[in-house]
């Protein structure tokens, strides 16, 4: 059998006639990818920012890319059967890094995309850096070719897992815009897509051996639910709080704090209570449940429900007004904003004096 100089692939004969033509569509086909590869991590990531700035109006951009990221793992999966079949029906290969490459573009959009809606709703003082920062550095694999293609790429599980992550987060991204879902439905949904595409690299690492498919479908249950008992590191996507503060009264017919406090004395605080004020942004359509969680050296001691609702640009306007405190209450107070299946939005902090 010959070896193909172009694809480096066993078993395909090169295609003698025609050849003037064939090198000149190679020609071109190469320099398309060349500048498309320099190029396209730019595209992506504009067109992220596009959408965070649009998210009303492009929607339709999300659902590409969950499309996209869905053919991709198909290619992933069925890569040998798809070369079997070509190289039967045309007598050529598939270029060895095709696939791999658009998978890297489908990967430069998906992080792209979402990595404007998570550098903005991530609490910074908390976990969610962790998971933010990973995202981060998947992002920059992604349009690192060395990395992507020699590290990441040969390594099937590792790749696998990488696509997981993708799936991921753009999941969380595009159910509430889409399918006007909640976070914890979207989550919820995420994290069982997780599982099931998760599979075929479970099973790669595994290798041909008993019960390895059951060994697989545990692991994959497993991840899901780890995934699922981590949320309140993982940023709410597509919530976030335009503006949020601790006020002595709210003018409820203009819907502003009035009295903004950082810092008050414990009699003022139980001559009138405090509000905690807090504007946030959710897709339109979209009905959420959140809390305001008041906490007072580290223990939760009360936990007040706000209906918000989608829509408006400078976000929904809530608050809760808190009038009992405990006997002693000088010291730093938490107030976190929490949706109802406990991801973490924002935290509002003040002090409490005795004077």
């Amino acid at each position: 059998m010959g070896r193909d100089a172009e694809t480096g692939e066993r078993g395909c004969a090169p295609d003698v006639h025609g050849a003037g033509a064939a090198e000149g569509v190679r020609w071109a086909a190469s320099g398309l990818l060349r500048y498309g590869r320099r190029w396209w991590p730019v595209i992506s990531f504009c067109s992220g920012i596009a959408s965070f700035l649009l998210v009303r109006r492009q929607h339709w951009m999300g659902g590409v890319v969950n499309v996209l990221l869905f053919v991709v793992w198909m290619a992933l999966l069925f890569e040998r059967p798809l070369d079997a079949l070509t190289r039967r029906l045309t007598g050529r290969c598939v270029p060895k890094k095709l696939i791999p490459f658009i998978t890297q573009m489908v990967h430069q959009e998906s992080f792209c995309f979402v990595l404007p809606f998570f550098l903005v709703t991530t609490v910074w003082s908390t976990g969610q850096l962790f998971f933010t920062g990973t995202l981060c550095a998947a992002a920059l694999v992604s349009v690192t070719d060395p990395v992507y293609f020699d590290s990441l790429a040969p390594r099937r599980w590792l790749y696998f897992a990488y696509h997981c992550l993708a799936v991921f987060v753009v999941a969380l991204t595009v159910l509430p815009l889409l399918l006007h879902l909640s976070t914890g439905e979207a989550y919820a949904l995420a994290s069982m897509a997780v599982a099931v595409v998760a599979l075929p690299g479970l099973s790669a690492l595994l290798g041909v051996r008993r019960g390895a498919i059951p060994i697989s479908l545990a692991v994959a249950f497993l991840l899901a639910n780890a995934l699922w008992l981590a949320r309140g590191w993982v940023p709410p996507a597509t919530l976030w709080v335009t503006r949020s503060t601790a006020a002595l009264a709210v003018d409820g017919s203009r819907r502003e704090p009035l009295e903004a406090v950082r810092r008050l004395s414990a009699a003022r605080l139980r001559r009138g209570g405090l509000y905690v004020y807090t504007a946030i942004h959710a897709p339109r359509g979209l009905a959420e449940r959140v809390y305001h969680v008041w906490k007072f050296g580290g223990r939760v001691v009360d936990r007040i429900s706000l209906k918000i609702t989608g829509g408006r640009a400078s976000g929904y306007r809530a608050w809760s007004h808190k009038r009992v405190f405990p006997k002693s209450p000088v010291g730093l107070w938490n107030v976190d904003v929490v949706t109802a299946d406990g991801q973490l939005i924002d935290t509002v902090h003040f002090r409490v004096v005795s004077g």
